[in-house]
């Protein structure tokens, strides 16, 4: 494989990427959702073990909204679609948690190279958001994402530079 990506490939992967806290009200169709999850499934590793929930409707969002920080819960009210991602059938937490991020990561580009953006929630009660999962065996949801067309209307410069020092090393 020695595609190389042009640049604005990389600029919509990376350079131009953005997780804004606001969005227009422009709805994300589900040809895009599904396109998104296929991708998802791509991740290294068992990727049909894992778990991905769209919340569309002003009631799903609510409730994931009562699990979240204050700060939190507008983004991710207001956004299109909120995304639930997890895994089930895995007793080793770790490598349950090794699985769901490696996901987070694919399903962070992978909602960028369709388009949209994608603002990723850190903290979230788990447990609260455990009646919108699939089956009762699931684990809770390890990562919550806000996907959308940011506004650049509302959002604030965020001043993102290029590190500065030391990132890497080769020897």
């Amino acid at each position: 494989m020695a595609r190389i990506l042009n640049d604005e490939g990389l600029d919509s992967l990376f350079r131009a990427a953005r997780s804004p806290q606001f969005w227009r009200p422009e709805p994300i169709n589900d040809t895009i959702l599904e396109a998104l999850a296929g991708l998802v499934q791509l991740a290294p590793g068992e990727g049909s073990r894992l778990r991905l929930l769209f919340a569309r409707t002003p009631a799903a969002k609510s409730q994931l909204a009562a699990a979240l920080r204050p700060g939190d819960r507008e983004t991710v009210v207001e956004a299109p679609i909120a995304a639930l991602l997890g895994g089930f059938g895995c007793d080793d937490s770790a490598k349950l948690g090794a699985r769901e991020a490696m996901a987070a990561a694919y399903l962070i580009f992978a909602a960028r190279s369709l388009g949209l953006d994608c603002t990723p929630i850190w903290e979230f009660d788990g447990l609260a958001v455990a009646p919108l999962q699939f089956l009762e065996n699931d684990a809770p949801p390890g990562f919550l994402f806000a996907l959308g067309y940011g506004d650049d209307n509302r959002e604030m410069p965020t001043g993102k530079s290029p590190c500065q020092g030391s990132l890497y090393r080769i020897v």
